[in-house]
Order: C-alpha cells, then sequence, then structure tokens
C-alpha cells in the first residue's frame, strides 16, 4: 500500500511547483472562454475538486503524479 500524500508531507517530502502548468491551465481555460471556472495555487483545494465540480462535462487538473 503506497502512504497517504499528508504521510509524505509529514516525513519531510516536497513536491516542487510544476513548470509550466499555469500557463497549461490558463490556455485550456481560454479554449472554454467564459464557461471556464479556474482554480490556481492555494484555491486548487481537494474540497473544491470534491464539491465544486459537480456538472461540469470537462474537469483538469494538473498535478504531480506519486508512484
Amino acid at each position: 500500500e503506497r502512504p497517504a500524500v499528508e504521510e509524505l508531507a509529514r516525513a519531510g517530502a516536497v513536491l516542487a511547483p510544476l513548470p509550466g502548468t499555469r500557463q497549461e491551465v490558463e490556455a485550456i481555460a481560454a479554449a472554454f472562454g467564459d464557461e471556464a471556472t479556474v482554480y490556481l495555487g492555494a484555491e486548487a483545494t481537494e474540497w473544491r475538486a470534491k464539491t465544486e465540480t459537480d456538472g461540469y462535462r470537462f474537469v483538469h487538473f494538473a498535478t504531480h503524479g506519486l508512484p
């Protein structure tokens, strides 16, 4: 079983910002125009992903992947 992200953080693991993700998200949002809702940085929370994406046809995440 893989450790949860919270456990990795407590152990001192640091996930550096991913280069280019802000530009990636902004480019995708521009393609959807006024229909897009964008959360960046501290605004992009797990809570928002679970509660504010209902009814959206597309949801895009620019994130780290852990093995």
